[in-house]
């Protein structure tokens, strides 16, 4: 560990700055519906292992998602978008999750990543806020999800636009 003062700091107060510095993006986020949050996150995770282990093992910082293809918010990831998806809702543990965008795209989600549909389907019982937003003829899409059992959705906004 380096002797400089942050790193002198215990590990709990450490999370506990990162957390507020992300909770300001995933306030800035839902009121400008624009994303700093992975870019912040790989920033806080490159300073040093010490801060990458911190990051990656605390499920707070997982609990926001972006999905607005192409790029569903992985766009520095190496894996396929649906392996992507898996590892950052495992990271967010078991808490509830805020879909800030999902833009369901008919040709990106039936031919390009048809598995980050199956990802999404097994994580609505986690959901606490999602907005969707539909794009054309995709309503056979959201058909797919079901909301029964997710039990701590407290807000889920729908919006319908035309393809360009």
């Amino acid at each position: 560990m380096s002797s400089s003062p942050i790193n002198q700091l215990p590990t709990e107060i450490l999370t506990s700055i990162f957390l507020c510095s992300t909770e300001f993006v995933h306030k800035a986020f839902i009121r400008t519906r624009m994303t700093g949050l992975s870019r912040q996150l790989t920033i806080l995770r490159l300073v040093c292992s010490r801060w990458d282990n911190i990051v990656v093992k605390t499920p707070s910082f997982w609990t926001l998602l972006c999905l607005h293809p192409p790029s569903m918010s992985f766009e520095h990831s190496k894996s396929p978008p649906a392996d992507a998806l898996s590892l950052w809702l495992e990271r967010s543990a078991d808490l509830p999750l805020n879909i800030a965008h999902i833009h369901l795209i008919r040709d990106y989600f039936e031919e390009e990543s048809p598995g980050v549909l199956d990802v999404l389907r097994q994580s609505t019982v986690r959901w606490r806020t999602a907005d969707i937003y539909v794009a054309g003829d995709t309503s056979h899409i959201l058909a797919q999800f079901s909301f029964t059992d997710a039990l701590c959705l407290h807000t889920l906004s729908y919006e319908a636009f035309s393809e360009r």
